[in-house]
């Protein structure tokens, strides 16, 4: 999960995990209701029920006990709409205040479930929307010139208005959640999935790292079992999926696998200008395929965000391996059947989405 460069310098020690933060704001960590209180606003910080939280699988159900373990990690746990959020970063008040944001139809939004490429798929729209000019990603960091919309510049919606036009947002929103304005002024959506088996991998990797995500020290079979229900922040890959999945043939959305980036990045960049009305050379083509490799993602200070105080690097890397198939390394056989078991179940209604996953 992406951070604003404005708001980074906070020391993430000096926050409260969520045990401590949901006991200052009114009582014990989640119980039987999973219910944190606290926030300036209802609708914000809103209860997620049991009902809400069962989930049948063929997985071992997974205890009250582990999921309230993962929450009590997190620095300043909120829900908003049922999905978790840490508060580090992404404030209640903001999820409320991007509901009134007049947002514009030139405007351009990427949207993922988080470790799906998101910063990659940033870097590449920065490029083309500059005209391939590198002086110009050189310098600025990624988040200066790709705004989270759930951390804005000094974690207030009013500071969007400063952007510099084009405005580039990314968020890991799901569609039925995508605050009304965007909807309403139909501006364009780039929605990029991945192979849910390396996000869960990926995703494990930053929890480790983050210190608003807890550090997490389990297993990743442990993680695996809060992924599959849908139990970690930014909620259920499956239900974030299935929201734009079924949104597919609107004009003003396109979707971009991860893995076509990868096996033919440069037709993926023709794909993303043509849908953005951008018209650049072959040279032009080229000059974003290589700045936009992952060696040099890797290497560049102003995206690999190795220098984010609240990321512990010993542990992993914001920019890791990139690569399709990872998933091998982690998943036991059992875990394997286990997660294709689920898949079917989940996203049984939309059959005709396939993924590569090697």
């Amino acid at each position: 999960m992406a951070v604003n460069s404005n708001i980074t310098k906070t020391d993430a020690s000096s926050h409260e995990n969520g045990k401590d933060w949901a006991t200052k704001n009114g009582g014990s960590v989640p119980q039987s209701s999973c219910r944190l209180t606290g926030g300036n606003d209802k609708n914000a910080v809103t209860l997620l029920n049991d009902n809400a939280l069962a989930c049948p699988t063929f997985h071992e159900s997974v205890s009250r006990k582990r999921f309230e373990a993962y929450v009590n990690g997190l620095i300043e746990p909120h829900y908003w709409k049922g999905i978790l959020y840490p508060g580090l970063y992404f404030k209640p008040q903001v999820f409320v205040d991007l509901q009134n944001y007049p947002f514009q139809p030139d405007d351009i939004v990427i949207a993922t479930y988080p470790k799906s490429g998101t910063t990659w798929t940033a870097e590449i729209v920065s490029l083309l929307m500059h005209q391939a000019d590198e002086s110009y990603a050189k310098s600025l960091d990624i988040s200066e010139r790709v705004t989270h919309l759930e951390a804005p510049p000094g974690l207030s919606v009013k500071n969007l208005n400063s952007i510099q036009k084009p405005r580039i947002f990314q968020t890991h929103f799901q569609h039925t959640y995508l605050p009304p304005a965007i909807m309403n002024s139909r501006c364009k959506i780039i929605y990029v999935l991945r192979n849910p088996k390396d996000v869960a991998v990926s995703f494990f990797h930053h929890h480790r790292m983050a210190k608003d995500l807890g550090n997490f020290d389990k297993d990743f079979k442990h993680f695996l079992s809060l992924f599959l229900e849908g139990r970690v922040v930014c909620g259920s890959w499956f239900n974030h999926v299935k929201t734009y999945w079924k949104r597919r043939d609107d004009s003003n959305l396109l979707i971009v696998r991860y893995e076509d980036m990868k096996n033919n990045l440069s037709q993926t960049l023709m794909n993303i200008s043509k849908f953005l009305g951008i018209s650049l050379s072959d040279a032009q083509i080229m000059e974003v395929n290589n700045l936009c490799t992952f060696d040099k993602m890797k290497e560049n200070e102003r995206v690999n965000r190795n220098w984010v105080p609240s990321f512990d690097t010993t542990k992993s890397t914001f920019i890791r391996k990139g690569i399709i198939g990872d998933w091998k390394n982690h998943f036991s056989q059992e875990d394997d059947h286990i997660f294709d078991a689920i898949y079917q179940l989940k996203m049984k209604e939309i059959s005709d989405l396939k993924f590569i996953y090697e």
